[in-house]
């Protein structure tokens, strides 16, 4: 999704963004969503803390929800877990998504992606699937996923995904970047050129106050060296020196980008978990009350009511959540958009 573009491309929303510090209460679309329709997995992530398992979304819910997303500008939905191919209604779940006309993307395990997903997926008209790779090498991999076999299952759901598409899905692969698996880096990068160099590789910085999982300095400073020959990489500004190399091993992702550039987030984006309850992304789910519950309210209530007020306000004046620090997600994004209005 060209996010410079759609907003560029609808009137008047590139001068709303540039005036949220004087009027952060205004109209905006929500244009992507993610949606997490369930929390269980069939994995046991050694860096994954999940919430305790419930109903997963329904199918029902699901196709509520997005027809009040679409009303309201949604031009993308990813879907996410847990594992969402443990998702009963998963194929009908993202089919309705795909024939509604929005980007429909998704991020699995791979575990349970069998010859026949692959053909459904590849059919239905889904635009991403990102799947979870964290080493070249099986041991280390189900090591960190918590699964002997993780490795080869998820290698395979590559391979049938790879064999299936045409232009679309894009594939990508997410690595959850460790002190454990940093030095395979190289080795992971190799691996998926040779198995096919249409792949995306995006690498996740490890989200978890324990220290011996996170980089160390002298790490990051290595790895700001050694990512510049990685060809197939997404988002090398994580650990190319955008911030201090201290800050990154401390976890602080974001390091100082929110104490002087705004996050547009709250304005644009919506996360949901399986019970519906609303929040302006994933890092503040738990952190923060949720904006409301989209399962028994209507969207237009959400935008308008208390909560979201409140965070808009706060946000408009720099005053952000303490988990911004740690957050990896938006930064390019932002940083874009901030580019595209300062002119305005």
């Amino acid at each position: 999704m060209d996010l410079v573009r759609i907003i560029t491309d609808t009137p008047g929303l590139r001068d709303r963004l540039a005036s949220i510090r004087q009027d952060p209460l205004q109209e905006m679309p929500v244009i992507f969503a993610k949606i997490k329709l369930l929390w269980q997995c069939n994995l046991s992530c050694v860096f994954c803390e999940r919430p305790a398992p419930c109903e997963p979304m329904s199918h029902e819910a699901f196709s509520r929800i997005l027809g009040d997303l679409i009303g309201h500008g949604v031009r993308k939905i990813h879907f996410s877990g847990g594992e969402i191919f443990l998702h009963p209604d998963i194929l009908a779940i993202i089919d309705t998504a795909c024939s509604s006309g929005v980007q429909v993307n998704f991020t699995s395990n791979g575990t349970l992606i069998t010859k026949e997903i692959a053909k459904a997926v590849t059919g239905i008209g889904v635009h991403s699937v990102s799947l979870s790779l964290d080493s070249s090498k099986p041991a280390l991999h189900d090591r960190l996923r918590g699964r002997k076999g993780a490795y080869k299952l998820t290698v395979r759901a590559l391979e049938h995904l790879a064999r299936y598409r045409k232009k679309n899905p894009r594939l990508r692969v997410n690595t959850v970047v460790t002190r454990e698996n940093c030095d395979d880096l190289d080795d992971m990068h190799a691996l998926l050129a040779a198995m096919n160099r249409d792949i995306i590789w995006k690498l996740i910085p490890v989200d978890s106050q324990d220290r011996k999982m996170r980089l160390t300095e002298d790490q990051v400073t290595e790895l700001a060296d050694r990512s510049r020959g990685w060809d197939l990489l997404e988002n090398r500004h994580i650990f190319s020196r955008y911030d201090s190399d201290k800050n990154i091993s401390r976890g602080n992702y974001a390091g100082n980008y929110y104490r002087h550039y705004p996050c547009f987030m709250p304005w644009m984006h919506l996360f949901i978990d399986p019970g519906g309850f609303a929040y302006p992304c994933c890092m503040t789910r738990g952190k923060i009350p949720s904006v409301g519950n989209l399962i028994n309210e209507p969207l237009s209530d959400l935008l308008k009511g208390s909560r979201m007020r409140d965070i808009r306000m706060s946000m408009s004046g720099a005053n952000t959540f303490e988990v911004c620090g740690r957050c990896d997600d938006f930064i390019l994004e932002n940083k874009s958009i901030y580019d595209l209005i300062k002119s305005v």
